[in-house]
């Protein structure tokens, strides 16, 4: 971890990538605000949120005042967006394209080997990642049979109970196939696994523009000087993000490494490996490297051993091949939100029916006081460092790895 000596925080920038995600800064900011009362009347922290305006053409903001054990803490709260990419360039829709899109996307990942060292190494998240094609090939599977059979029984022909089936399957594809993705969100699964294809392949010229000049803002603002913390949140795949735009700020100057400001990363629910596992994505296993050996930043990684969407409790730098043992520092920290703890056990039974809900409970304020506070973290007199100097990052996590199966990935 950073060896600046930390003080109390009075003063904190906040800059947020979200995954990918369709909804925006309206939706993002609207969660904060109802989150954040909830919170504050649990923790008894005094959070005060102003209202939302624009920073420019791609940035988002508000205003936090808050108070915590007595400590004023002011923080500016940065929406940094890529949903805008999101929507015009990487969200497909009509049922027929999405479906032939599954195919396409599941059959590459299957050739490359990606859903297998998924399957070995988080099981959970490979279920979760591969249910979408499983249940639609399924479903539409079991409507030709009964089709076939019933149209073969009844006309004693089955060439034409193969021809009705297709018709059924194509129908089924057309009508039901959207039911189900706006029941279960099985196509926006779809559309990440396709999505991180190009971004491997570094075919994503938009987003790589966007991220280009989010390192310039995070630069410019650690030059300042103005903030006691600069604290970088990234939720799901915005890790991967927020990785790259650190990155390249350190690959432009210095800015990171000489700032008075305290330089924090906290990842949430993240899926690094989704990207770090792809063959073509050298260029972002060299960033995660230098993310993680770099002293200037303090990373911390929570996920939640309940959420299928990400790599829970998952080390993303040893299962990319990066060793943490030449490393003087270990990073980032592995730590469990605990779920069971911060939810009555009717709530939890709740919150577990759902990947998105649980998905998404990183941002959300929780019933019960824990060990992980959101608004606390990002509205505190605290640093992220500070916050967690106490917990220990979790090592030989290994209950979702099938180790008779597990090969070292080969960077």
């Amino acid at each position: 971890m950073n060896n600046r000596k930390e003080k109390h925080v009075k003063r904190r920038k906040v800059f947020f990538m979200s995954g990918f995600d369709p909804k925006g800064p309206s939706f993002y900011y609207q969660m904060f605000v109802e989150n954040a009362a909830k919170q504050a009347a649990l923790s008894g922290m005094r959070i005060d949120v102003s209202k939302r305006k624009r920073s420019g053409k791609f940035i988002s903001k508000w205003h936090i005042h808050a108070v915590e054990d007595g400590v004023e803490v002011e923080t500016d709260y940065e929406f940094l967006r890529w949903d805008d990419i999101i929507i015009h360039q990487h969200w497909p829709r009509g049922p027929f394209k999405l479906f032939a899109l599954m195919l396409k996307t599941y059959g590459r990942h299957l050739r490359s080997g990606f859903l297998y060292r998924t399957f070995v190494n988080a099981w959970p998240t490979a279920i979760c990642g591969a249910y979408p094609a499983v249940l639609l090939i399924v479903v539409i599977s079991i409507i030709a049979a009964i089709t076939v059979s019933i149209t073969a029984l009844v006309f004693g022909s089955l060439l034409l109970g193969f021809a009705v089936a297709v018709l059924t399957s194509l129908l089924a594809i057309k009508y039901l196939t959207p039911w189900l993705d706006q029941k279960l969100g099985v196509y926006w699964l779809v559309r990440i696994y396709h999505f991180i294809i190009p971004q491997a392949k570094k075919q994503t010229p938009q987003l790589d523009e966007r991220l280009s000049i989010f390192a310039d803002t995070l630069n410019k603002t650690a030059s300042n000087g103005d903030y006691d913390e600069i604290l970088i949140v990234a939720h799901s795949t915005g890790a991967q993000n927020a990785v790259s735009t650190i990155a390249q700020a350190l690959d432009r100057s210095n800015d990171l490494e000489t700032t008075p400001s305290t330089i924090s990363l906290l990842t949430l629910g993240g899926s690094i490996n989704m990207l770090s596992w792809q063959d073509e994505a050298d260029w972002f296993r060299h960033q995660l490297e230098q993310v993680a050996k770099h002293r200037a930043i303090n990373w911390v990684d929570f996920s939640a051993a309940q959420d299928g969407a990400c790599f829970a409790l998952f080390d993303p730098l040893e299962n990319s091949g990066i060793s943490r043992e030449k490393h003087e520092k270990i990073s980032p920290k592995l730590l469990s939100i605990k779920l069971f703890e911060l939810y009555s056990k009717q709530r939890f039974k709740t919150i577990k029916r759902s990947w998105r809900i649980i998905h998404f409970q990183y941002l959300s304020a929780g019933e019960i006081l824990g060990s992980y506070d959101f608004f606390a973290i990002t509205c505190g007199n605290k640093t992220l460092s500070q916050r967690f100097f106490k917990r220990k990052t979790t090592k030989n996590f290994d209950r979702f790895v099938i180790k008779s199966l597990k090969k070292p990935f080969k960077n």
